[in-house]
């Protein structure tokens, strides 16, 4: 009975499995193309937070050498802060 099945119904299953692995492919490819802008969209934000925590080093070492604030001071805002971006 292998033969009769493999005859009449042997074109469909193999035409079944063609379009299950065609779509499994186009759905890798969305996969990735979707991983590759949401990476490209995250690295484009470093130089902008880069830019951020040089600025923010820069007024605490000034405060701290105008004497405005203690390194304390500074220490226990730039927490606080942190607390808010997490």
């Amino acid at each position: 009975m292998g033969w009769v099945k493999d005859t009449f119904f042997g074109g469909a299953e193999k035409d079944a499995a063609k379009q299950q692995i065609a779509a499994g492919d186009r759905a890798m490819a969305t996969q990735k193309e979707y991983y590759n802008q949401a990476r490209n969209d995250i690295v484009s934000l470093f130089p902008q937070a880069y830019q951020g925590l040089q600025t923010s080093y820069q007024q605490a070492i000034d405060q701290i050498g105008a004497g405005k604030a203690s390194a304390s001071d500074i220490f226990r805002q730039a927490i606080n802060q942190s607390n808010q971006i997490n």
